[in-house]
């Protein structure tokens, strides 16, 4: 009895450890054919490119982007969703989303929609330096509209 039990959990053992071998052999496999050539020749360490200045598409005022989704959401969203545009407005705000995210809700003269502009997290010192009613120009991705308030995607301040 106390034979069959030892054997029994011998092969439970020696099944898990050849089930772990495969699986880490798959992982070694699939690791190792970037590498299988060898080391690439060796470079020097190459300095940090600069950042990208990407040009805006468009500029337009916070209190225009808010007019003109108003009047027509969909003629709104084909002329600004997407596109890099550098919008100017005063700041209203500085809130954190739910996500921790940093955003700037700039006016637009209707006292119910904002124009929302989620900052980029590189901004945050910066957004820790404003106060309500500086203006401020942003370079942002059009985001469409959600409740009635234009947004704004990866902002950074100019």
């Amino acid at each position: 009895m106390k034979l069959r039990r030892f054997a029994f959990w011998f092969l439970v053992v020696l099944v898990g450890l050849l089930a772990a071998g495969c699986c880490c052999k798959e992982t070694d496999k699939k690791a190792g054919a970037d590498t299988a050539a060898g080391p690439g020749p060796v470079t020097s360490p190459e300095e940090p490119e600069a950042p990208v200045v990407k040009t805006p598409d468009m500029d337009v005022s916070a209190s225009q982007l808010q007019k003109d989704y108003k009047a027509n959401e969909v003629a709104a969203d084909n002329k600004y969703k997407g596109k890099l545009l550098r919008v100017t407005g005063t700041v209203e705000s500085i809130d954190k989303d739910f996500l921790d995210n940093v955003v700037l809700k700039l006016g637009t003269g209707d006292m119910f929609a904002e124009v929302h502009a989620t900052l980029e997290d590189s901004e945050k010192p910066k957004a820790a330096e404003l106060s309500k009613g500086k203006r401020v120009r942003v370079v942002c991705t059009g985001g469409g509209m959600v409740m009635m308030s234009p947004m704004l995607r990866a902002c950074t301040l100019e």
